[in-house]
């Protein structure tokens, strides 16, 4: 072969070479500039998006709950334990710490794979599967497919040029999904070990990392053999990579899965009536006060931390109590009616305690007539239901239902401190999963009886210069109809307790001892007017409608209990009112 044939051949392979690289350039300049489909913008890259939960804080920073659509709290590189990072190199991507966001060895290898038809995956480095994690795939056909892997590694390789090793290798375990609704490592961790991260050990972070080739397939809960299997081949990858020796490796092949199983349930965990109660008020502030006058903060998506005032420790023992008094009394009300049925005289409130039933409503809304719905109500069906012994899976008609829940007795139970108005504890009810009326709550107004006294009280010594010793006859007062002073339409005589009378207690007896005909002797004094001035002034809410009646000394006045907490402060506050504080500023 002669040189002059040799040249022209020579230059037309470097011509082609040329231009498939050049068409090479020009393809992913074209896919930069969104020629096949959007690209992620500089702002997207330097600030991803993702739905983060809103974590609510104890006064001491331990975690109460969490608000979220996506269970999901972002970490940094330095709370990532070693052993998980170690797991995931050894696993994804050995030589995560040398490339630029693609491995051209590991793809080198796919296609070899593919010739010789021993094909080892997709050779996709921890960069691509951020990239893919942060912008997720839409297009599913074989074309669409193919260019969405040309955009990750276009991807990858901006990540690499804006971001550090270690800020890549912590944003992948953010963004990462696990089963049971944990998205990202760390809930990944509370869930499947009720641990933080610092906590696992090293084959928990295997079984982890483990998990993410196919999150369902490996879960433990439900696949445990499976994802066992799966945690010895991560910790196959740590020998074959030196980051354990053979007997480590040996070792923890033998140790079997542990879990602790620990979902993020809202009607679980400490305060959960509390955290539904400034969930729904935080809601509310939020839209009402936009940031920046038209974006308003979101309480599922944002990732807020809510530095709330709750003690956990005084919020546990509250629950413990209103859990023991309300067993006991409980048994004192199922017994007094035993083989009677409650509810004889109360037929007009059972029905309607049916009409408010979602199961109720739900079929009036499908159109269902009366006959057809009660008919349902009355039929016999298997459910679970609520008794101090737990849970019981039980045959009963929802009517029944509806009926045994409604026996059970409620309380709301309250802490705080006088001084600073913060809620140490709030208990809105036995169980929030079958009873989510909060009885704490300021919409939920009740007679508050005898706790309204001391308001009387304190108008007498204020207006008459009465003090504690002053004594007053324990004798039966009229309050006279026709009086514009009482506006009754008939005279009222105040009873007191077992219609005892005689003697003349001080006040600061007849206030411990609740005598009625001493508040009532009080009220016809001062007149009702003044009383309802001064509660006024000490925070009620101003939907409770207090009237200038003579009754309200014996406590006809429905107040919320989060009201009456505020109303008491200044007696232990050398007459300072402090309002309740649910949040530290």
């Amino acid at each position: 072969m002669s040189s002059n044939t040799f040249i022209p051949k020579t230059i037309k392979f470097w011509k082609t070479t040329s231009m498939l690289f050049l068409g090479v350039i020009a393809f992913f300049v074209l896919m930069n500039l969104g020629f096949f489909g959007a690209m992620p913008t500089f702002d997207e890259l330097e600030k991803p998006k993702s739905s983060l939960a809103s974590q609510v804080l104890a006064e001491d920073g331990s975690l109460l709950g969490k608000f979220y659509l996506q269970n999901r709290v972002n970490v940094l590189y330095q709370d990532l334990p070693p052993d998980l990072i170690n797991s995931l190199l050894a696993t994804e991507d050995i030589r995560f710490r040398e490339h630029a966001g693609i491995d051209i060895m590991a793809l080198i290898g796919v296609i070899k794979g593919q010739l010789t038809g021993d094909n080892r995956g997709g050779g996709s480095t921890i960069t691509q599967q951020l990239a893919k994690n942060l912008f997720p795939r839409s297009n599913y056909t074989t074309i669409g497919l193919i260019l969405r892997k040309f955009k990750e590694w276009l991807i990858a390789v901006k990540l690499e040029r804006r971001y550090t090793k270690e800020e890549i290798i912590a944003g992948y375990f953010n963004t990462v999904e696990f089963s049971d609704n944990a998205f990202g490592v760390k809930s990944a961790a509370k869930t499947y070990f009720n641990k933080d991260l610092k906590e696992l050990n090293m084959q928990e972070c295997a079984l982890l990392v483990g998990m993410l080739k196919a999150t369902y397939k490996y879960n433990p809960r439900v696949h445990e053999a499976a994802a066992k299997e799966r945690r010895n081949v991560v910790l196959g990858q740590l020998y074959e990579y030196d980051f354990i020796d053979k007997n480590q490796r040996d070792s923890l092949f033998k140790t079997p899965i542990e879990l602790d199983f620990n979902p993020d349930i809202h009607y679980e965990g400490l305060a959960p009536y509390f955290r539904e109660y400034i969930k729904q008020y935080l809601k509310e502030l939020f839209e009402a006060h936009p940031y920046d006058g038209e974006n308003s903060y979101n309480i599922y998506k944002d990732g807020l931390k809510i530095y709330t005032t709750i003690n956990p420790t005084m919020q546990k023992y509250a629950e413990q109590a209103v859990e023991e008094h309300l067993k006991e009394y409980q048994n004192v009300f199922f017994n007094h009616w035993k083989d009677q049925d409650p509810w004889a005289d109360f037929k007009v409130e059972m029905i309607r305690n049916v009409k408010e039933s979602e199961r109720y409503k739900g079929m009036k809304d499908a159109g269902m007539n009366e006959r057809e719905m009660m008919a349902v109500m009355h039929r016999k069906i298997k459910m679970r239901i609520f008794t101090w012994q737990g849970e019981k899976d039980t045959i009963m008609s929802p009517y029944d239902s509806i009926r045994w829940h409604r026996m059970h007795l409620q309380a709301g139970f309250m802490v705080m401190n006088p001084n600073d108005g913060y809620v140490k504890a709030w208990v809105g009810g036995t169980n929030y999963k079958y009873f989510q009326y909060d009885h704490v709550n300021v919409h939920t107004k009740r007679q508050v009886g005898s706790t309204f006294k001391p308001f009387i009280y304190t108008v007498a010594v204020d207006q008459k210069g009465y003090s504690p010793c002053t004594r007053m006859p324990n004798a039966p007062i009229t309050f006279e109809v026709g009086n514009p002073k009482w506006s009754l339409g008939e005279s009222w005589t105040p009873r007191n307790a077992g219609v005892k009378y005689g003697g003349s207690p001080t006040l600061r007896g007849a206030l411990s001892n609740s005598i009625n005909s001493i508040t009532a002797r009080l009220m016809y004094e001062v007149g009702p007017s003044p009383v309802v001035e001064l509660v006024k002034n000490l925070g009620f809410d101003t939907s409770t409608h207090i009237f200038p009646y003579p009754s309200i000394c014996l406590g006809t006045t429905e107040i919320s209990l989060i009201e009456m907490m505020g109303a008491y402060t200044p007696f232990a506050n050398e007459g300072i009112f402090t309002k309740p504080l649910l949040f530290i500023v």
